[in-house]
């Protein structure tokens, strides 16, 4: 498959193997979300490798921004609507893919 078209989810993306691996793929002009345990390694590391390449292809989170309260309210008016009747027991992980996986 030819670069560009795929999306990818790179943990331990703020060093060594799984950095590098991130570069090569945004490189290539894929989508990369990098995820690991330490915030602001994944902070450097994307704007390392987005400078190096080029581009705005590497995100420390699915969405590609951090979350904002009308992002909490929007959930919150969700939950407690008719249409989340049939939600029960739920943990509603509101980080915008940051912790995919864990």
């Amino acid at each position: 498959m030819a670069g560009g078209s795929r999306l990818a989810v790179v943990s331990g993306g703020g060093t060594g193997v799984g950095k590098q691996i991130a570069h090569t793929l945004a490189g290539q002009g894929d989508r990369v979300v990098i995820i690991g345990r330490r915030r602001e390694l994944l902070a450097q590391a994307r704007a390392e490798i987005n400078e190096a390449t080029g581009t705005d292809h590497v995100a420390d989170t699915l969405v590609g921004r951090a979350g904002t309260p009308a992002d909490v309210a929007a959930a919150i008016r969700y939950i407690t609507s008719p249409e989340a009747g049939y939600l029960t027991g739920q943990i509603i992980g509101l980080n915008g893919g940051a912790v995919l996986g864990r």
